[in-house]
């Protein structure tokens, strides 16, 4: 493809991603798959520019405002074009009028284009040039204070990619020379033992290594929330919020495929994907269970049984937006609101399930307050029979960073993964 017909393609699909709720990743992966014409390297700069424009969002509005102009698709992606180094003459040529290219400027946006002033950007409010939601402004400086730009600057990068080493099938040592024998280099995580990275987003799906089941997808913020549930082989555990089974995947293998493991959702869908996930890994000590709410009557009948109970809380995911940088856009004000007042019924009813001196692990991948250490404060409230355990005094298997103290909190600018909370709550003998 030209470079015209590639960006019209990218107008296109984010005019597709605008009007459908379902997440940026899923839209683009549709939208490729219903044309399968478009090569491998044109798939790369249409997605990049669409990715690129929901991470620099809140900039480009903001420029279009300053214009008085109207917010269309369109140029939306010719005023990213524009912050990325595009000359104004570039987005004239683009707009050539030419089969599959955009259609020539029309002169409103002539006007915008022309007029637009990059310096503007340094009278911009916080929101705009750090690129959230305006109503996100309170609830990201109460999380991150004077690191908040640096935070946001790291949440705009692109996200590295990671892999768990199933310990049931293989080791990190020979993956790692599988990746490299197949053209993936690939080095240690920092903190999980059992992580490998590369910095460049490829698949590795197609590796025989992955068909072979040695490892899985999964950022490394991620396997410390299953090495903090430090399970071991013959425990009774729960993975409550278990979706596809990524950590559910991590539980067992930790557990050496032995003892009990429930796999517990609310979302038939997800479930469905796990029995492949665990067939392929050679997991064996899984039983799923869909749940119809919280309240399921499977939580009544397993009370005070569970050694461990994961709960990978629903959240905003406001941890994950260099994977998933239009989940920010897609929030509101109600709609955390919500997620916090369910997180409190989904707790309060996998403790429930909690032996006594037995652990409850609270995670979310997101890096506000009001989902993590708040709803932990207001859990502990209401059950006086547990106890908060340290991080910092747990003998986990990974290499914690710096500064963990009762909670671990993460944030890719200053651990390079993805944004996670974890608490360990300890059920009173």
């Amino acid at each position: 493809m030209r470079y015209g017909g590639q960006i019209q393609a990218a107008i296109d699909l984010y005019n597709e991603a605008g009007r459908r709720a379902a997440p940026l990743d899923v839209v683009i992966s549709q939208y490729f798959r219903s044309r399968r014409y478009i090569g491998s390297k044109d798939k790369g700069v249409i997605s990049g520019v669409v990715y690129g424009m929901m991470r620099r969002l809140g900039e480009v509005d903001y420029l279009i405002d300053t214009m008085k102009g109207d917010k269309s698709y369109r140029l939306r992606v010719f005023v990213y074009l524009l912050l990325e180094g595009a000359t104004k003459q570039d987005i004239d040529n683009i707009c050539s009028g030419d089969t599959y290219a955009p259609k020539i400027l029309n002169n409103e946006e002539k006007k915008v284009i022309k007029g637009i002033d990059f310096a503007a950007l340094k009278k911009a409010p916080d929101h705009a040039r750090m690129n959230y939601p305006k109503w996100m402004d309170w609830h990201l400086k109460q999380a991150f204070g004077d690191d908040l730009e640096a935070v946001m600057e790291a949440m705009n990068q692109q996200a590295t990619t990671d892999i768990r080493v199933n310990t049931l099938k293989s080791s990190v040592d020979k993956v790692q020379a599988q990746m490299k024998s197949e053209g993936f280099e690939m080095r240690r995580t920092d903190y999980s033992p059992l992580g490998l990275r590369m910095d460049e987003r490829r698949s590795v799906f197609s590796t025989k290594v992955f068909k072979e089941g040695a490892f899985e997808m999964q950022d490394e913020g991620s396997q410390l929330i299953a090495a903090i549930c430090r399970v071991a082989p013959g425990m009774k555990v729960t993975d409550f919020c278990a979706g596809a089974g990524g950590k559910t995947l991590a539980l067992s293998a930790d557990m050496g495929n032995k003892g009990t493991l429930h796999a517990c959702d609310i979302h038939e869908r997800r479930l469905k994907e796990m029995p492949k996930r665990l067939k392929r890994a050679g997991v064996n000590n899984v039983q799923t269970h869909l749940l119809a709410s919280e309240n399921d009557k499977w939580v009544k009948r397993h009370k005070e049984t569970q050694d461990v109970v994961l709960v990978d809380a629903p959240c905003s995911g406001a941890g994950t937006w260099r994977r998933s940088p239009d989940s920010r856009w897609k929030m509101t004000q109600e709609s955390l609101q919500e997620l916090t007042e369910i997180q409190a019924s989904v707790l309060q009813s996998a403790a429930r399930l909690v032996t006594k001196g037995g652990r409850l692990i609270y995670a979310t991948c997101s890096v506000l307050k009001e989902e993590n250490e708040q709803q932990v404060e207001k859990f502990l409230e209401a059950n006086p029979h547990f106890q908060l355990q340290k991080i910092e005094e747990l003998d986990v298997k990974a290499n914690l960073p710096e500064g963990v103290s009762t909670y671990l909190k993460l944030n890719p600018h200053h651990h390079g993964t993805d944004g996670f909370f974890v608490a360990s709550l300890v059920k009173d003998l």
